[in-house]
């Protein structure tokens, strides 16, 4: 929020020199001047007294300790931010090449020049401070934030380049390109309640998957990555080609008998347009050497559609006998039913390395991931001739990991009574060097009626000989324990290693009054306890399903930074839990 502000105030200064600049011609011109830059002037001493206040200089940039930009991501910058699938403004709203047209109308036409060179002045030095610092796309977030501030101002050169189109081809493509950006914005918007327009940069756009999860749709098109920016100009050199050679073809057919109506010129465009993403699509997967219809998306629909379906009905294709019996004896049995409870058995999931680059650390990007895993048990083969270094195995992008150990040729095998965000497969170094190849075989799936939790744990930790899978955000992992936030409940699955009928738990308060309630299942305990105050408890547990549904609920808690000068943890924490060796 602070560095946009700067971008803010950039922009403003620009706006103001254009309204001094047309006070110019007035009457009267310094006292209007004056009056017009009264209000900002206080406004900008109070905004550098924040700065003085807090960080001891007037510096703006004080908060990000003085990151340094540079001309060399300009380039870079405004490329991804115009056409890059995750964070690129044409990329999700086509419609506004209209805009960038019509400021090359303005510029041409006398009665509109001034007004398209005012529009750059303003936009031009505020695109090269956005572009010129690393981080160009924001953070997680929306497409094309920092663009956003001068959406409103595009509208006026949008109009203009509308009313300039004189050719019935170029309008029917804008009419394209309009119904593309509606049905892009309402995705965003409608589907997961907007958790699609929210991309970072270390993974692909997420709508292109939920727009065809049997295609690797987003190898097709064009991503920044830092350090190969000139990918996402070659990716975006092939689309623009593909799309004008398109409308070139519009345009020659456009008079044609069959074409004059409208429905045969609409019908044309929307069949040159696809057939134009297409082959653009296709050549950027053959010159990034993709693999265009993986098989790993669609094994986990349907260990998904196992996990969570009441009744299922499978099929299985292919011969009923080994293949030299069956050849042997002249027949195959092209279709057979089959028992859902054998069909994981079945699958051999192989999936890609990670091709997202980046991360916060060496460590920090996966080697292997696979999302939303349903509950069961799994056997994972990571090695593989020539690997060696040392794997985790967890089910989130943290500190924690379920298994870790030298890679081998010997198999992992882990067991989820939930359904869990994702398999994460991270490594060292040599990991990294050498591993390229991992191979998941399910074992068997927890049926839906005896899952302990229709959720999907987001964390999971080792305590002692037990797991715990955090089912929410509202608890607090750490190494040895876990926090159970402030004035909240939340839910934890916890699954021992040996069946086992109760586990005990040290339950530690936060330095106020709280009460406390714990359960799992028809059990239940309520404690109403005093500041640090320490209570054990032994809490059964369900030996038929292996794993116990606990739910903690708290009434009050703290911030260690509001008790600690020294701290500056400001997690708002209730309870301290854990899990006590027998």
């Amino acid at each position: 929020l602070v560095r946009a502000a700067g971008y803010f105030v950039q922009m403003a200064g620009c706006l103001g020199a254009l309204v001094l600049l047309r006070l110019a011609g007035t009457r009267n011109t310094v006292g209007k001047a004056v009056a017009f830059l009264a209000i900002p002037a206080l406004s900008a001493l109070c905004w550098l007294g924040y700065f003085m206040a807090l960080y001891g200089t007037p510096n703006p940039s004080a908060p990000y300790a003085g990151e340094a930009g540079s001309m060399t991501f300009i380039p870079g910058g405004l490329a991804g931010l115009l056409f890059d699938q995750r964070f690129g403004l044409l990329a999700y709203a086509p419609v506004l090449v209209c805009a960038f047209a019509g400021i090359g109308a303005m510029l041409a036409r006398p009665e509109h020049r001034r007004l398209g060179l005012e529009l750059l002045f303003v936009a031009v030095p505020y695109l090269l401070a956005v572009t010129h610092f690393a981080m160009w796309w924001g953070g997680a977030s929306a497409p094309a934030r920092f663009f956003v501030p001068l959406l409103l101002p595009m509208t006026i050169p949008a109009a203009v380049g509308w009313t300039a189109i004189s050719h019935r081809a170029t309008r029917v493509t804008a009419l394209a390109a309009l119904a593309f950006t509606i049905f892009a914005s309402s995705v965003l918007v409608i589907v997961g309640d907007g958790r699609l327009a929210f991309n970072s940069r270390e993974s692909y756009a997420l709508w292109l998957a939920w727009l065809n999860p049997a295609a690797d749709l987003a190898s097709g098109l064009p991503a920044w990555w830092r350090d190969r920016e000139l990918l996402l100009l070659r990716d975006t050199a092939i689309w623009g080609c593909a799309m004008g050679a398109a409308w070139g073809v519009l345009r020659r057919i456009e008079g044609a008998a069959w074409a004059r109506s409208r429905a045969g010129l609409c019908s044309a465009a929307a069949a040159l347009y696809a057939c134009a993403a297409m082959l653009a699509t296709a050549a950027v997967w053959q010159l990034s050497g993709a693999a265009p219809l993986p098989t790993t998306p669609g094994q986990l629909d349907v260990l998904r559609t196992l996990g969570r379906a009441q009744r299922v009905v499978a099929f299985t294709l292919g011969p009923v006998l080994a293949p030299a019996d069956a050849a042997a004896r002249g027949r195959f049995d092209a279709v057979r039913r089959v028992d859902p409870a054998a069909v994981p058995a079945l699958l051999r999931i192989e999936p890609g390395p990670s091709r997202a680059p980046g991360g916060a650390g060496p460590n920090d990007r996966p080697l292997f991931q696979l999302p939303s895993i349903p509950a069961g048990r799994y056997r994972l083969h990571p090695g593989e001739p020539g690997a060696a270094g040392w794997v985790m195995v967890g089910i989130g992008r943290d500190q924690f990991s379920l298994r870790s150990g030298p890679l081998t040729s010997e198999p992992i095998e882990v067991a989820f009574p939930v359904g869990v965000r994702a398999i994460v497969i991270r490594g060292d170094e040599q990991a990294r060097r050498t591993l390229r190849r991992l191979v998941i075989e399910p074992l068997s799936l927890v049926p839906p009626q005896d899952q302990v939790s229709a959720g999907q744990a987001i964390h999971a930790v080792r305590y002692g000989a037990a797991t715990t899978f955090f089912m929410d955000e509202r608890s607090f992992p750490e190494p040895e324990a876990f926090w159970v936030g402030g004035s909240r409940a939340s839910s934890v699955v916890l699954q021992p290693d040996v069946a086992t009928p109760f586990v005990t738990l040290l339950v530690r308060n936060a330095p106020v009054d709280n009460r406390v309630l714990i359960a799992a299942g028809e059990w239940r305990e309520e404690l109403q306890m005093g500041p640090g105050e320490e209570h054990r408890m032994h809490v059964p547990l369900d030996p038929r399903r292996g794993a116990t549904l606990i739910s903690l609920t708290t009434s009050s808690g703290f911030r260690p930074s509001a008790v600690d000068a020294a701290s500056r943890d400001d997690r708002f924490l209730g309870v301290w839990v854990k899990i006590l060796e027998r």
